[in-house]
């Protein structure tokens, strides 16, 4: 719902605030028991492993030694043989899935690159940098009035208003901070920022025309 805007869309947010708030009045009463019968099997689990590992351990010993042509041949043939080494197999294959698993989440985490974000602040509440990329659009949206701007960590305001909805391109790596303008309310009511990469919609803004630098 973070992008629906409509006035049923609003309403629909607050009834889902109100089924959580349920849930987590729910899930506190049954918490205890819950984490209760967690434990015991936890324990139970813990307690039979060394005996499951140990058993494992002895059928494939067992397999390994009685591999070869000529001894499988006595005992059914190859479906035999297969059926026999279906724990190597498993073993096997669960190990490649898990590496292949953790291999590809790991590329993942190391490649991802975040385009959007919302931020929800209150007063005094500092905001994070922004690292803008070279000739790339980027949308703002929020309702908050912008104050100033620091862009490369120096200070400027704005020429007029801009429009809730703008973007803006820039020619080089630029680092940007927003400063937002903020009421006593706003230390109970947070105002919220978002920031899309990659996208161009509202008022187009020019850097550095719309800016002027703040001396102090």
């Amino acid at each position: 719902m973070a992008t629906t805007y409509s006035f049923a869309g609003k309403m629909f947010s607050i009834l889902l605030l109100f089924a959580s708030i349920g849930f987590i009045i729910i899930g506190l009463i049954f918490m205890p028991s819950f984490w209760w019968e967690l434990l015991k099997l936890i324990i139970i689990v813990i307690a039979s492993l060394p005996k499951v590992i140990k058993n494992e351990f002895i059928i494939i010993k067992q397999i390994w030694q009685n591999r070869g042509l000529q001894k499988y041949k006595l005992f059914g043939g190859f479906i035999f043989y297969f059926r026999l080494r279906q724990r190597i197999l498993a073993f096997l294959l669960a190990f490649i899935s898990l590496s292949l698993t953790a291999w590809f989440f790991t590329y993942k985490q190391q490649t991802y690159e975040k385009t959007y974000w919302k931020i929800k602040f209150y007063k005094n509440e500092p905001i994070q940098t922004f690292t803008f990329k070279p000739n790339i659009p980027y949308t703002i949206k929020t309702s908050a009035y912008m104050n100033s701007i620091l862009i490369n960590f120096e200070e400027y305001e704005k020429m007029y208003d801009f429009a809730e909805v703008w973007c803006i391109t820039f020619p080089d790596t630029t680092y940007i901070n927003f400063n937002f303008y903020a009421i006593g309310i706003h230390e109970v009511f947070g105002q919220t920022l978002e920031v899309w990469e990659n996208k161009a919609e509202g008022e187009k803004i020019y850097y550095p025309l719309c800016f002027r630098r703040r001396i102090r």
